[in-house]
C-alpha cells in the first residue's frame, strides 16, 4: 500500500487584536484594590519580570531566593528561567486588563518605552528568545498625540 499525498489546510485568516501594556498606576491601583494578597503578589511578580500566567502559577516555595532576590521558573519553551524581584506597594481605580497583558506586555514597554532600556537586556531578562518577537508583539508604542508639536514645533526663543 502506497502513501498518501500530505493534507493541506488553508488557514483562516485572523484579525489582530489591539493589546494594551498598563502602567505603573494601573498595576499599584489593582493592588491596593485586591482582595486576596495571593492575587495581589501574582500581579505584581507578572508586571516586573514579565512572566506568563502559568510560569507564574507554577513558582513554588523552592523557586525563590530571598536573599538574592529571584525567582526561578520553568518557561513554556521547558527552560528554566531566573528572575529579578523588588521590593513593593500602593493605590488607584483600574479596568480590567487579563494577565498575560498586565505581566508580559506591560514589562516589555515600561522596560523599554517608559524607561529606555534596550532591547536585548530586556528580552534576556523577560526570557524572549528573539528580540524581534519581543519588539514585534511585546513593546507598545505611546500615544503619538502631540509628538510632532514636541519634536518639530517652534522653539522658544
Amino acid at each position: 500500500m502506497g502513501t498518501a499525498r500530505p493534507l493541506k489546510i488553508k488557514r483562516f485568516p485572523e484579525s489582530k487584536v489591539e493589546k494594551t501594556a498598563i502602567k505603573r498606576e494601573w498595576l499599584d491601583g489593582f493592588r491596593a484594590h485586591c482582595t486576596s494578597p495571593w492575587i495581589s503578589a501574582l500581579a505584581l511578580f507578572m508586571h516586573q519580570c514579565g512572566a506568563r500566567l502559568g510560569s507564574a502559577l507554577a513558582l513554588t516555595p523552592d523557586g525563590f531566593d530571598r536573599s538574592n532576590r529571584t525567582a526561578t521558573v520553568m518557561t513554556k519553551n521547558g527552560d528554566e528561567h531566573k528572575f529579578d524581584l523588588s521590593e513593593e506597594c500602593a493605590a488607584a481605580r483600574i479596568e480590567y486588563i487579563p494577565p498575560h497583558q498586565a505581566g508580559r506586555h506591560s514589562m516589555a514597554t515600561h522596560l523599554i518605552v517608559d524607561r529606555g532600556e534596550d532591547v536585548a537586556t530586556v528580552a534576556k531578562l523577560g526570557g524572549w528568545k528573539s528580540s524581534k518577537v519581543l519588539l514585534d508583539k511585546y513593546v507598545h508604542a505611546k500615544a503619538t498625540r502631540g509628538l510632532v508639536d514636541r519634536a518639530y514645533g517652534k522653539k522658544k526663543k
